[in-house]
C-alpha cells in the first residue's frame, strides 16, 4: 500500500484488522465487523461434505415427512428439491398445497443457503388392453404368432444366449440349421 502512496488509514486497516487492539483509526473495526457478516453468511464458507451430506438428508427428511410423499431427490446442491407423490393420496389442487407446506416446513427446520425450490410430481400411468376374445375365454387363433403362424417372440435357449446375436442360429422346421442373418 506504500508503494502505491495509499492513505495511513489505508495501510493501517490492511495491517491491523486482525489486531484491532494495536490499530489507530476506527477502519479496522468496519472491516472486522464486515467480515464476521460475511463469514455469518450460510454458505459463505467452504462446507465439508459431511455437512453437505446432512443437509441434503435434512431437505429430503423434511419433504418425507408429509404422507401422500413417496419420493424425494434434493438435487442441484440441494437447491431444488423434487416430490413425488401417491396419485391416490394428493390430487393436484393438494399437490401446490403440499409443495407450500414443505416451503414452509424447510424454511423452519432447515439451514441451507440461498433459495429451495420445491417441485411437487403427481404422476399416473394406466394401461389397459381391449381384447374381443377375452371375455369369452377362449384363446385368438393365432396367439403370439405372426401371419405366416412364426413365433413372435421367439423362445432362445440359454446356450443361445450365453453365445451372443453373432452366432444365433435360426431354426426352419425341417431344414437344417444355418447361421441367422443380422
Amino acid at each position: 500500500a506504500r508503494r502505491f502512496g495509499e492513505p495511513e488509514e489505508v495501510m493501517d486497516t490492511i495491517v491491523h484488522h486482525h489486531e484491532l487492539e494495536k490499530s489507530a483509526t476506527l477502519f479496522p473495526w468496519i472491516v472486522e465487523a464486515a467480515d464476521a457478516i460475511s463469514a455469518a453468511r450460510p454458505g459463505a464458507r467452504r462446507e465439508t461434505s459431511d455437512l453437505y451430506m446432512e443437509r441434503l438428508r435434512a431437505l429430503e427428511a423434511a419433504a418425507a415427512s408429509f404422507p401422500a410423499v413417496q419420493e424425494v431427490h434434493a438435487i442441484d446442491g440441494g437447491r431444488n428439491l423434487q416430490v413425488f407423490v401417491n396419485p391416490s393420496r394428493a390430487d393436484d389442487t393438494a399437490c401446490a398445497e403440499l409443495a407450500r407446506q414443505i416451503a414452509q416446513k424447510v424454511e423452519a427446520e432447515v439451514h441451507y443457503p440461498g433459495q429451495v425450490q420445491v417441485t411437487v410430481v403427481r404422476s399416473l400411468i394406466a394401461t389397459a388392453q381391449a381384447a374381443q376374445w377375452g371375455a369369452t375365454g377362449e384363446e385368438p387363433p393365432n396367439k403370439g404368432r405372426n401371419g405366416n403362424g412364426r413365433l413372435l417372440y421367439p423362445r432362445r435357449s440359454l446356450a443361445e444366449l450365453a453365445l451372443g446375436p453373432e452366432v444365433v442360429v435360426q431354426l426352419v422346421k425341417g431344414a437344417e440349421a444355418t447361421p441367422a442373418a443380422k
